[in-house]
């Protein structure tokens, strides 16, 4: 195990990871207590391993459990152990934040307990829950699945809604979560890729359905973003509540109920992978346009803002239509994570859609 991962810190401080004959752009610095710093590449985070013992021991365990688990990934030809190991190593680090690299031990302790955590597994298999007329009589589905060694944690959430003849699908963004220690940390939210809501009649009623979450909001902003909104101002006040898609906040209210019911109160969403936007900046760096750097540059900086700020956006967006739901801290106020609580006193939506969504949770034994 020892030899793999010097192979990998050697190579990802040298700006590659070769897996499998393959190159990936995983790169990052190391420095082991007592021994030789691999630092040879600028601007990129440093891992710092301050008690190997411990380090080595945890990483062994944690290797160990990711191969008996068994989660999906990618196809190996050559020295097939080896090269899942180097992966699963690889892919530790290319979610990892920037706290986990000063302190990789917590991260293989927190990503021991994310693959140990069972608070979700009564969703292994499909449930299905029937909703009222707000949901023109659909069944909400929730289901946990495991995700791919490559993304971000083990485990999400998937949610949709089907028609009560049960022919057609609306899927609603997946949540990539983890639960340690009685918290939740959310680490994306994304619309399934492959599974693309159809332009079928009941898609196009659920989209008319979801727009109605925004019914009435602009009356609650502020003067600066209705200026913007009218051409009367340059300035957009970046955490309004107007500018999410309705589905996120549907989808993560869901969620949200479904924590609360655990008693799980606290949520803490990651919104900073330093892996992840150097590898973005690099393939920028690698084209050999000016204008193709400059335009793929620009997309990383909007990915990155598309993460913080619309989920911040969000998240307050969800304070507002539930006020036990509160933005506690922003990103590196206080640590990295956009801290949200759940407060234990049980309050309603004022909306009627997630109130329904969330009595019929609640409801369901």
């Amino acid at each position: 195990m020892k030899e793999i991962f010097y192979e990998l810190i050697k190579e990802s401080c040298e700006g590659v990871v070769i897996i499998d004959n393959d190159l990936w752009p995983i790169v990052f610095n190391t420095i082991i207590e007592d021994e030789e710093k691999f630092i040879d590449y600028t601007n990129a985070p440093t891992l710092e391993i301050k008690n190997k013992d411990r380090f080595f021991k945890l990483l062994e365990e944690y290797i160990d459990k990711e191969l008996k688990a068994n989660r999906k990934t990618i196809k190996f030809y050559d020295d097939i152990d080896k090269n899942h190991k180097k992966w699963l190593m690889a892919f530790l680090f290319a979610n990892a934040s920037l706290e986990d690299f000063k302190n990789p031990e917590q991260l293989l302790t927190k990503r021991i307990a994310f693959l140990e955590d069972k608070t979700f597994d009564y969703l292994n298999n499909k449930v299905e829950i029937p909703l009222d007329k707000n949901f023109l009589n659909s069944y909400l589905i929730i289901e946990k699945e495991e995700a791919h060694t490559s993304m971000e944690t083990p485990y999400k959430i998937n949610i949709s809604l089907q028609d009560k003849e049960k022919t057609s699908i609306y899927h609603l963004p997946s949540i990539y979560y983890g639960i340690m220690d009685n918290t939740c940390y959310i680490y994306s939210v994304q619309n399934p890729k492959n599974e693309n809501n159809q332009e079928d009649s009941y898609s196009k009623k659920i989209n008319r359905l979801l727009y109605k979450l925004n019914k009435g909001i602009q009356e609650y902003e502020s003067k600066e973003y209705k200026d913007y909104k009218e051409n009367k101002s340059d300035y957009y006040p970046e955490y309004n509540i107007s500018d999410v898609t309705p589905s996120f906040v549907l989808s993560l209210s869901i969620f949200i109920d479904l924590l609360e019911k655990e008693n799980i109160n606290t949520i803490k969403y990651v919104t900073y992978l330093p892996l992840r936007y150097l590898s973005r900046d690099i393939a920028s760096d690698l084209s050999k346009k000016k204008e193709q750097k400059e335009e793929k540059a620009k997309r990383n900086d909007y990915i990155q803002s598309n993460i913080t700020n619309k989920m911040i956006r969000t998240f307050n967006r969800l304070s507002f239509h539930n006020p036990s739901i509160k933005i506690e801290t922003l990103p590196f106020e206080v640590d990295e994570f956009l801290t949200i609580s759940i407060g234990k006193e049980k309050t309603d939506y004022n909306n009627d859609l997630l109130e329904e969504a969330k009595e019929s949770i609640a409801g369901r034994k």
